[in-house]
């Protein structure tokens, strides 16, 4: 106030401005130095380009009122500038690099000329806050240089324009981030050479380990094939087996003492000899065996594995041996390379096979001398059982009384449930099949048990035993099934409880276990 008057009160108020502006600089100007300062000790410690971008941008943005912040440095060949600090930058928002001259932070790259602007509502650059985004009005960009090479680019963000002294901050902080980032520079160069130096010196002495292992697995592997090449000659030289290796033009390669043994030859007669030529020219029976129909030479031509089971290989006398063979092709680093032929002399074997086939002949003969005797046993007792249930049956059509009717019943359809029973036994078809074929016919539960109840009773009733039967209520008694065959094994089955029961009554117990979709199960 009163600057406007022109008279001493004017005067003094405005002499008293220039000493206010005065101070005010003079604060400015102490508070910009203490700043740096401030700022020097935030990166003082960084020993790599991401601690000095982070320390410096977060310091900034605590000193200066902004919401964000990043470092961008040249990359190796200085084609591009890469993000290596910051704070409170979004990957979704901020670019992670620039080429030279690709949008704001490229060009001020390459111009060297710093960038300052304000942002409307609907720009985008902003940070990410736990309730959405936080949108900056007002972008810096800076370019940091020292003897006109480009050491980083920084770029700040914030809510608000800087105020002049903040500004004058940030201009006076160039001069001295450019020689931070040289120093800088340099420790990452040398700290990068030495781990290079050190990696180099690590791969080196790894090398010399490396060498001094493969030496040593080079005289391991030298021994081991050493004992491998004894180990398989004492193999080759202990199995009955005949076993041969040829090569593509069906030359022996080697050859076991078993093979040249069972053919009359000594190993050093076989090697690089033509085995279709020497063992394998003739069939059988004397006639010629073109070698291109030879498994074992074909095993090398195409590499196809065979097996043969009768063929001869001939004697250095002149004498065929039986064999059996196997064919397996070789092969060197993909490529076919030979054949290995294992065989055997099968002379025993076709012996055996020849007793067994006697032995089945003989087999033979008996079982149809079992034949005929089960066929004429089925007549003999056939015929009197037939008699017995004529006789019972004409018996049957006399005046009898109730207890000589009751016999005559039982007697009857014991003799039926016997001939029943004969029939099964001898027919030999069933017996020979092992099993039995189930009738499916209609019966009903309670003939099957009264007829249990006529064979059984008396035999209970010796013994003083009381014979009882449970059938439950929800058991049909209209069934379809073989009646015989069930009545035989409840039979049986009350026939043992008789058998082994002193005293006091046997229960037959009849109840449905499950409907099931062929029918009902039961449980006896």
């Amino acid at each position: 106030p009163y600057v406007d008057h022109a008279n001493e009160i004017g005067a003094m108020a405005k002499s008293v401005r220039v000493l206010q502006q005065g101070a005010q600089t003079i604060e400015d100007q102490r508070w910009v130095k203490q700043s740096l300062g401030e700022i020097d000790q935030a990166v003082l410690g960084a020993t790599n380009y991401k601690e000095f971008g982070d320390g410096l941008t977060a310091y900034l943005a605590q000193m200066l009122g902004l919401i964000y912040g990043a470092l961008y440095v040249p990359d190796a060949t200085r084609s591009c500038v890469r993000r290596v600090g910051g704070y409170g930058c979004d990957d979704s928002v901020h670019t992670e690099q620039f080429a030279w001259g690709q949008g704001l932070i490229g060009q001020v790259a390459a111009d060297h000329r710093q960038l300052s602007f304000a942002l409307d509502a609907d720009d985008r650059a902003g940070v990410t806050l736990g309730f959405g985004m936080l949108k900056a009005r007002a972008v810096l960009i800076y370019p940091v240089v020292a003897d006109n090479t480009l050491n980083a680019v920084l770029e700040l963000g914030g809510l608000h324009p800087l105020a002049p002294r903040q500004t004058a901050l940030l201009e006076g902080m160039l001069p001295m981030l450019a020689a931070k980032m040289q120093i800088l520079a340099g420790t990452v160069a040398t700290r990068e050479l030495l781990d290079q130096t050190q990696a180099q010196a690590h791969a080196l002495a790894a090398s010399a380990t490396q060498l001094a292992a493969r030496r040593d697995e080079l005289e391991s592997s030298q021994a081991i094939l050493a004992q491998t090449e004894e180990r398989t000659r004492l193999i080759l030289g202990s199995v009955n087996e005949g076993i041969w290796g040829l090569n593509v033009d069906g030359k022996t390669t080697f050859v076991n003492a078993a093979a040249a043994r069972m053919l009359g030859y000594a190993e050093d007669e076989l090697i690089k000899a033509s085995m279709h030529a020497l063992v394998h020219h003739s069939h059988a029976d004397g006639s010629a065996y073109p070698i291109k129909e030879c498994k074992m030479w074909l095993t090398g031509q195409d590499g196809i594995a065979r097996k043969v089971d009768d063929e001869v290989l001939w004697r250095k006398d002149g004498t065929p041996v039986q064999v059996e063979y196997d064919t397996t092709p070789m092969f060197k680093d993909g490529v076919l390379s030979g054949t290995v032929i294992v065989f055997r002399d099968i002379a025993e074997r076709k012996a055996a096979e020849r007793a067994m086939r006697e032995a089945k002949e003989v087999a033979e003969e008996a079982t149809k001398a079992k034949s005929d005797f089960l066929a004429n046993m089925s007549h003999e007792i056939r015929t009197p059982m037939n008699a017995i249930i004529g006789m019972s049956h004409l018996a049957l059509q006399t005046d009898l009384n109730p207890k000589q009717r009751n016999y005559i019943e039982k007697v009857d359809s014991a003799a039926k449930n016997l001939l029943g029973i004969i029939n099964d036994i001898l027919d030999f078809s069933k017996i020979e099949a092992g099993k039995m074929s189930m009738e499916k016919a209609d019966f009903y539960l309670e003939d099957v048990l009264e007829h249990l109840a006529d064979l059984s009773v008396i035999k209970a009733q010796d013994k003083g035993l009381e014979l009882l039967f449970d059938l439950g209520t929800e058991v049909p008694t209209a069934l379809v099934g073989d009646s015989l065959r069930l009545g035989q094994v409840v039979i049986n089955l009350v026939n043992n409880a008789i058998k082994f029961t002193e005293k006091g009554e046997i229960t037959v117990h009849v109840h449905k276990l499950a409907d099931v979709p062929e029918g009902v199960r039961l449980r006896f």
